[in-house]
């Protein structure tokens, strides 16, 4: 009997399968045909078989020969990809320099100076203007308060949102 036989005989298995546990429950199901039960764990198990086997490579074909052994097969393949990847490294410049290797291909955008003041941490006007500058209508964040609440609670909050800013 061909597999396609099978499956539709398989199928057809299933339905009386599922329409007897519908009607007796799986006790009754058990007692109607286990050998039911087996067949359709076979018949998983092949199609499960079959579809592993048809994720691997079974041949392939170089210019004049074909390759069928696994092991071979798998040792050209990791030749194929090192050469690749090979000749690309070869290119690459001395790493022994890291910094000159990334100014190299990262341009400085960003002066020293400019790179300070970025980095520099916010005073406290700094941040009290920030905090001033909120519209007070404006939608609670995500903490559930709005600018109003920042600009009436400045006295208590200014010196935490100072020293949580410097210790950040």
């Amino acid at each position: 009997m061909g597999f396609f036989v099978k499956k539709i005989l398989l199928r057809k298995s299933l339905i009386i399968f599922f329409t007897v546990n519908i009607c007796f429950g799986k006790k009754g199901l058990r007692c109607y045909d286990s050998k039911m039960e087996i067949e359709i764990q076979l018949f998983f198990h092949v199609v499960v078989k079959r579809r592993n086997n048809s994720s691997e490579i079974h041949r392939l074909r170089i210019p004049n020969e074909v390759i069928e052994d696994h092991k071979l097969i798998e040792d050209h393949i990791l030749d194929f990809y090192k050469n690749l990847y090979a000749e690309s490294i070869s290119n690459v410049p001395d790493t022994s320099n890291m910094e000159d290797f990334i100014s190299s291909y990262i341009p400085k955008l960003v002066s020293s100076k400019e790179n300070m003041m970025l980095i520099k941490c916010p005073n406290f006007l700094e941040i009290k203007t920030i905090v001033f500058n909120l519209n007070g209508n404006i939608a609670p964040g995500p903490d559930g308060f709005g600018g109003v609440f920042y600009h009436s609670c400045w006295d208590i909050l200014g010196q935490m949102f100072t020293m949580l800013f410097n210790n950040f």
